[in-house]
């Protein structure tokens, strides 16, 4: 772990960190939240509630679910990070390839979900297989994908976002 350490000002573009490094940060009610940095592969841009996924190349991630690069162990896991408002979005049609991803909060985090309206509070979440970047409630036999609880339904703010709390570590 690095600390208290700050993460300023980062340039999307060029590879700034050591991938796979992590921080820590106070957020603005006194939580500490973890990121960590990675490289994102694909052509897919990230918006902030989505989630990304380990490649099988180490320190990369992808949101890409539908055909882009390898993902770990050639299925959906746990994943990697998730990105908030701190990370901001990646447009990737401008290089932006390098970055902050959420992997642990004490508070909540609005996460992306699949839309189809499904997810009740008190559900919990899993990475949606067919959807980029989105999250699903969890089916029975996916334990180990688990990695937030809703607290509210999706469809009380328009089925496409929920909030959550991030249930486990990421990373």
């Amino acid at each position: 772990m690095s600390g208290n350490k700050s993460i300023g000002v980062l340039d999307k573009t060029i590879q700034q960190y050591r991938l796979g490094e992590t921080r820590e940060v106070i957020d603005t009610n006194g939580w500490m939240d973890v990121y960590k940095y990675f490289k994102v592969v694909d052509d897919v841009d990230i918006a902030v509630g989505m989630d990304v996924q380990h490649t099988d190349t180490p320190g990369y991630v992808t949101p890409d679910r539908t055909g882009g690069s390898a993902i770990l162990d050639g299925a959906v896991t746990a994943p990697a990070g998730v990105a908030d408002a701190f990370t901001g979005t990646f447009d990737v049609s401008e290089d932006e390839r390098f970055g902050w991803f959420l992997i642990s909060k004490g508070s909540r985090v609005v996460l992306k979900t699949n839309a189809d309206g499904d997810i009740a509070e008190g559900d919990f979440l899993m990475p949606d297989a067919a959807v980029d970047g989105s999250c699903n409630t969890m089916a029975a036999g996916s334990e180990q994908l688990s990695y937030a609880s809703a607290t509210a339904d999706d469809a009380a703010v328009g089925g496409a976002t929920v909030a959550a709390i991030l249930e486990r570590n990421l990373g």
